[in-house]
Parts: structure tokens; C-alpha cells; sequence
């Protein structure tokens, strides 16, 4: 495997978070039905594409095309109709107790999107641990950026090319590239960060994330 080769363009990648930013306020007025609605063409798509994705795969991996189903296509449709089924739930109010202070009325806990996200993919299920994120993300009525593992050229080319023939560009982004395009994405004000990758990558997300008080950030995996 080749590792992508990308110039860092700290201009475009501002540029593009700007547009998420604003998209993203708007966002926050979205009904749920419109979410569920944009994930379930999404579903749709990957199934017309996931003969893309295999042969992309197989080209980083030689794994096969029924491995590749199993491992990498299947896990975020799965993903997908889960959230479909449960997301009306999640997204309801849920009430509380008042405080003894506010007697006589009613208080409830209300869940809103928290803006643009950014996803940093492994290279071991780098379709999987791209897009299953992304499901998530859309459905709390968020935009990504997304930046796939340069450690799988193919895979990584075909997520780009599969987010802008699908998503605007102020929804859904990809910027290839090694450490330097993470390095330069991890420095812009983020509202989640979403990273799937080794221990030592992961402590560079997480400083980057406590430099910031508004960041929230999940997860490290071996």
C-alpha cells in the first residue's frame, strides 16, 4: 500500500469548516423526518456503491469482496437502519425534576446537534470506521469533515469521490492526506472529534481537544 500523497491546504480546509459552520446553525432548525429522510437515501447510495467499495478494498488489501461486504459495507447499513429505528427516541425530550427553587414548573433535558465534527479513520476497516461515525454524526444533525487513513490510497480516493456525489460540500468534506493534513485539521475549532487510531496519534487529538474548551472528543482504538 502506497500512502496518499497530499499537500496541506490550510486555506481550504478553513474555507470548507467556515461553510460547515454555517450550515451547521442551520442545521440545528432541522426536523428530525428531514435527518432520517437524508440517511435513508444515504443507505440507498451505498447499496448502488458497494460494488465501489469492494473493488477499493480489494485494492488496499486483496480482501475479498464477501470479506469485504461482511467487514466494511454491511456494518454501516446496519448502523444506518438502527438509527433509523431509534432515532425518534433519542432525540425526544426527556424530562426532569425541577428544582426545588423553580417549584410548580417543568424542566426536561433537550439533546441539539453540536456543529462540525471531524472523523479521523484508521486503516484496518478504513470504510467501516470512516462512515459508520459519519451515520452518527448526521443523524444528531451535524456536518463532518473527514479525513480517511493514507495508509489506504484506494479506499480513502473512493470516499472522496462518494461524498461529493452524494453530500454538499458544507454537509460532508474529505481532505486526503498523511499527519500534516491531520496535524493542520486538528488545529481549526472543531465542536467533536471522532478518532479511531493507535494510543499516540490519539494523545495528539486529545491535546489538541483540551487547548479548547469547547471540544468534546471520543474514543482511542488499538
Amino acid at each position: 500500500m502506497t500512502p496518499v500523497e497530499t499537500e496541506v491546504d490550510s486555506q481550504g480546509m478553513l474555507a470548507t469548516f467556515e461553510k460547515q459552520k454555517r450550515r451547521s446553525l442551520l442545521l440545528r432548525s432541522e426536523s428530525i423526518s428531514d435527518r432520517k429522510k437524508r440517511l435513508k437515501a444515504f443507505e440507498q447510495f451505498l447499496l448502488k456503491n458497494k460494488t465501489r467499495v469492494s473493488d477499493a478494498v480489494y485494492a488496499d488489501f486483496r480482501k475479498p469482496k464477501t470479506e469485504s461486504d461482511i467487514s466494511e459495507v454491511y456494518p454501516v447499513l446496519t448502523e444506518i437502519r438502527h438509527t433509523l429505528t431509534h432515532l425518534n427516541d433519542w432525540a425526544k425530550p426527556q424530562k426532569i425534576d425541577a428544582p426545588l427553587t423553580f417549584l410548580g414548573t417543568r424542566s426536561e433535558v433537550r439533546f441539539e446537534p453540536k456543529g462540525v465534527c471531524l472523523i479521523i479513520a484508521p486503516w484496518n476497516f478504513p470504510f467501516n470506521l470512516c462512515i459508520g461515525p459519519l451515520v452518527s454524526c448526521l443523524a444528531a444533525g451535524n456536518t463532518a469533515i473527514i479525513k480517511p487513513s493514507e495508509h489506504t490510497p484506494h479506499t480513502a480516493k473512493l470516499i472522496a469521490h462518494l461524498m461529493k456525489e452524494f453530500f454538499e460540500e458544507d454537509l460532508v468534506a474529505v481532505f486526503q492526506g498523511d499527519q500534516e493534513v491531520s496535524s493542520q485539521l486538528l488545529s481549526l475549532p472543531f465542536d467533536h472529534i471522532f478518532f479511531t487510531g493507535s494510543p499516540s496519534v490519539g494523545k495528539n487529538c486529545n491535546e489538541s481537544c483540551s487547548r479548547k474548551s469547547c471540544f468534546s472528543y471520543s474514543g482511542i482504538r488499538r
